[in-house]
């Protein structure tokens, strides 16, 4: 069976679960993007690597096919032709690894950053209390002195 046949159900699948990604995240221009044209207009050829699209395997194998959005339908990317290409999906994936790892860098930063502030505010606290404990310790002694000296 051929590939594009083979296909089809799962692409209008996909293309219809995009759409509707699109459209709740408040994209425009939104337009229905068959798969099997992407990989027509780029000539079945991945545009991370530049290697042919193995299109006989099987549905999420990475040297498979798969559309990657150029701008990201979660950053309210348009879902049209212009804003897609034809990709591996190990590249596609990759791709979103190297951007989830940078996010989880960019985490680690912030959660370090809140980390600092917490200590600094501890140590704001620790001083307030120990200044509040001098003075009631130096008004004790100055009724403890009053009282044994009158």
């Amino acid at each position: 069976m051929h590939f594009e046949t083979r296909h089809l159900a799962g692409s209008k699948r996909r293309d219809r679960a995009a759409f509707k990604r699109a459209a709740e995240k408040g994209a425009t221009p939104i337009e229905l993007v068959a798969e099997v044209e992407v990989y027509r207009r780029d000539h079945y050829t991945c545009q991370f690597c530049g290697g042919g699209l193995i299109l006989n395997e099987r549905p999420r194998h990475p040297n498979g096919p798969s559309v990657d959005h150029i701008e990201w339908i979660a950053g309210r990317g348009p879902h049209t032709y212009d804003n897609t290409r034809a990709a591996h999906l190990g590249c596609n994936t990759s791709q979103g690894w190297a951007y989830k790892q940078s996010r989880n860098a960019r985490d680690r930063r912030r959660r370090a950053a809140r980390e600092r502030y917490r200590k600094q505010q501890r140590a704001k606290d620790r001083e307030a209390v120990l200044g509040f404990v001098a003075i009631v310790v130096v008004v004790f002694l100055i009724l403890i002195v009053s009282n044994w000296v009158g």
